[in-house]
């Protein structure tokens, strides 16, 4: 009986010792089987990743971009092989390929400001990302547009406070920035960015009246687009800022209230001596009783170096900047000079654009201007008036690249 048990309890320690070495080799099989598919989707491609270089913009209004995905130089890419995926767009359609240097993958897909853009090239089951970028600026390549302010509401326009465009306004079919009333501003900000080291020459007709002795004045002006909430922003203040500079030094307009936001440029037409003779000592010396003033940078600030003084003329075309219609053109260049200054050039007409005269001509310097060239612009138009008073207006903008 003893001799059996001993020979059971061998026999189950040998099937036990089998069933072990089983489940082990099992086990290390499926490890095995594991690491092999691991390596195979990540380290082992059996078509090699192409090389290539991709670039991801966008374009157009910024509330709703066109995405542009360009081949730029290397593989070339199969449609097939390619998924293009948006954080919220989802799948993309994409161009017919093959796809070699220079050819578009994707071409005016609207899709949303800030979302993440993939490019993956699938084969094998395996996805490898060739190409990500977060939309997180729109840029236009080059700008060209104009506007008449024939309707209402004039595509990619925004009004603040005063401003107002055609309906039962003073000046029909214009963008009626103030009426003719004490201590009003308004602004009118055109909407769809552009890139800036195109440059620009901006085109417009101007209305300043009935009065001729009126006030304040009225400014073009071009914001860091980069720097520029549309849903958020802020024109400057009523009285001699113009709408664009701050107010400072105790005037009672009031005194310290913060300036435009996002301001890089503003080329002032004013009525008044105040728009230039308070500011920084750097200010001394341009102050001018009416005419064309151009400032600088400023965000939505008080502080007195914001928005400095650049230049000023105070001899103008019909002898005065108010008693009805001008024509001003505005150039700014950013390679008029060395790499950190930009050339701005004002010319104005009081003959309905028969002749031009230049009132200002400078190449200020970044440190001068109070930032570098954006990437980005805004453009737009402010106005304001205090105890003086016009309606002023704005029409016939017409914009240009200078690229």
């Amino acid at each position: 009986m003893e001799e059996e048990k001993q020979k059971l309890m061998r026999r189950d320690r040998a099937v036990s010792e089998t069933v072990s070495t089983v489940l082990l080799v099992a086990i290390v099989v499926v490890l095995a089987a594991g690491f092999v598919v691991t390596g195979s989707d990540v380290f082992s491609p059996t078509e090699p990743v192409p090389e290539v270089s991709l670039s991801v913009s966008a374009t157009g209004d910024p509330a709703a971009p066109n995405l542009t995905v360009r081949h730029e130089g290397g593989d070339t890419l199969s449609a097939d092989e390619l998924e293009i995926v948006g954080s919220y767009s989802g799948s993309l359609a994409t161009e017919d390929g093959p796809y070699t240097a220079g050819d578009a993958l994707v071409e005016g897909v609207t899709v949303s400001p800030d979302e993440t853009i993939r490019v993956r090239h699938v084969a094998d089951g395996r996805s490898f990302v060739l190409a990500e970028k977060t939309l997180s600026a729109v840029v236009v390549e080059a700008v060209s547009f104009n506007a008449t302010f024939e309707s209402d509401s004039p595509t990619s326009w925004n009004y603040y406070r005063n401003a107002v465009a055609d309906g039962s306004v003073t000046v029909p079919e214009t963008l009626q920035i103030t009426p003719d009333e004490k201590d009003k501003e308004g602004a009118g900000l055109y909407t769809r960015a552009f890139a800036a080291d195109d440059g620009l020459t901006v085109t417009f007709r101007y209305y300043a009246g009935p009065d001729a002795s009126g006030a304040d004045g009225l400014a073009f002006f071009l914001l860091d687009a980069s720097q520029t909430s549309l849903g958020a922003f802020e024109p400057g203040p009523f009285g001699r800022a113009l709408g664009y500079d701050t107010t400072r030094n105790g005037y009672d307009e009031p005194p310290d209230r913060p300036g435009i936001d996002g301001g890089y440029l503003g080329v002032g037409i004013t009525s008044t001596q105040y728009h230039t003779d308070t500011g920084p000592a750097s200010d001394e010396g341009l102050q001018i009783d009416e005419g064309v003033a151009l400032r600088g940078a400023g965000d939505g600030t008080t502080d007195e170096s914001a928005y400095p003084l650049l230049a000023t003329n105070g001899t103008v075309p019909g002898g005065s900047v108010d008693g009805g219609w001008r024509r001003v053109r505005v150039t700014v260049d950013p390679d008029a000079g060395n790499v950190d200054e930009v050339g701005v050039e004002v010319e104005m007409s009081a003959d309905g654009g028969q002749s031009w005269k230049t009132v200002i001509d400078v190449i200020p310097t970044a440190s001068q201007v109070g930032s570098d060239v954006p990437e980005t612009f805004y453009l737009g138009f402010s106005a304001s008036t205090g105890k003086f008073t016009n309606t002023h207006a704005v029409d016939w903008v017409d914009v240009e690249s200078t690229a």
